[in-house]
């Protein structure tokens, strides 16, 4: 996990239970899940 305090970036290895689990808790706290969790590929 590498992580930006500035922006609040967090860049993690991908793996779908880890995806879904954060799509539901910005679902939870009523945040867009493609407003915060995005893939990216190097």
């Amino acid at each position: 996990m590498v992580g930006n305090i500035e922006t609040g970036d967090i860049v993690v290895p991908h793996k779908d239970e880890l995806s879904k689990e954060l799509e539901g808790r910005c679902k939870e706290t009523g945040r867009k899940p493609g407003d915060w969790v995005r893939r990216i590929r190097w």
